[in-house]
């Protein structure tokens, strides 16, 4: 079985922004930062699927786009994990969500009850964090992922597929 998501997954520069932003965070002694590698955005969770299931998803054909800005500037604790939010719902977002759960819906993959909250996990075990206000963080959506969670301590997720915006 092989957990899947599909998910927005930050550049380089972009990644060193958010470990800065997570590294400026006053964590408590139990907190499990995330790493910056690991750092993404879930678009959509599909779940744990046998490889003949994982097939179809590979060729899934992307839904249509354009390259979008997200801006991040809203931490937040939801109970035991830290997040950084985008500053304000962005309709490409939300319609490129939409979208993709609408495909996967038709493929059998029902979506689960929690709604969309768009964010970034910085940390777990954080409930007594310290979140300073962030800079604000431009992100220039060009592309979305098909990932997969991986049960080793080499890292935690592999991209499987790549899916561009139009230009």
């Amino acid at each position: 079985m092989t957990r899947l998501f599909f998910a927005l997954w930050p550049d380089t520069p972009l990644r060193e922004q958010l470990a800065d932003y997570s590294a400026s965070c006053v964590w408590p002694r139990e907190a499990k930062p995330v790493a910056a590698a690991d750092f993404h955005l879930t678009l959509r969770f599909v779940g744990n699927l046998d490889l003949a299931q994982v097939e179809p998803l590979q060729g899934l054909r992307a839904p249509d786009f354009v390259a979008f800005p997200l801006l991040f500037g809203q931490p937040e604790l939801w109970g035991e994990v830290a997040v950084l939010r985008p500053s304000m719902a962005s309709a490409a977002l939300l319609e490129l969500q939409a979208a993709l759960d609408a495909q996967l819906s038709a493929l059998g993959l029902s979506a689960h009850n929690r709604s969309f909250q768009p964010h970034v996990t910085l940390a777990r075990r954080a409930s007594d964090a310290l979140l300073p206000p962030p800079s604000a963080i431009a992100w220039q959506v060009k592309a979305f992922y098909l990932a997969a969670s991986l049960p080793s301590a080499t890292g935690r997720y592999r991209i499987l597929q790549t899916y561009g915006a139009r230009e």
